[in-house]
């Protein structure tokens, strides 16, 4: 992986986590534009994140890119706890193969509310309750 694109993803964290209080729900999602596993996966450990999998299908697995006949997932969804995925899948249909160049990924999540972080004792994610 290029240096310089992981310089790159520490500061985009960075910039959206530097805000936030340390259990403030944060889901990340988009086209990484990477090939491997390398960079998530150290952005992964160093702020925290998970890496919501696709549900794997028989035939093409997790690949998002390109629409007409995927061969790789480019596209992720990173989140952190309190943060909880339940399902996770790429969307293939006609529509979703010509709509653009990458699959949608579609995710059902579950976010507590500010009562679930006062009931830890823990700060809401709008501060203090």
């Amino acid at each position: 992986m290029h240096l310089e694109r992981k310089v790159q993803v520490r500061r985009l964290l960075t910039h959206i986590l530097e805000d936030l209080p340390p259990a403030h729900p944060v889901v990340i999602a988009g086209d990484w534009n990477e090939w491997g596993r390398r960079l998530v996966q150290g952005a992964l450990h160093e702020a925290r994140f998970h890496l919501a999998r696709l549900d794997h299908h028989p035939v093409r697995g997790e690949a998002t890119w390109p629409s007409q006949r995927p061969l790789v997932c480019l596209d992720r969804v990173l989140y952190r706890d309190p943060v909880r995925v339940h399902h996770v899948q790429c969307v293939l249909d006609a529509a979703t193969r010509t709509a653009s160049d990458h699959l949608p990924v579609m995710v059902q999540l579950e976010v507590p509310g500010p009562a679930a972080f006062v009931r830890q004792g823990r700060p809401g994610p709008d501060g203090p309750a």
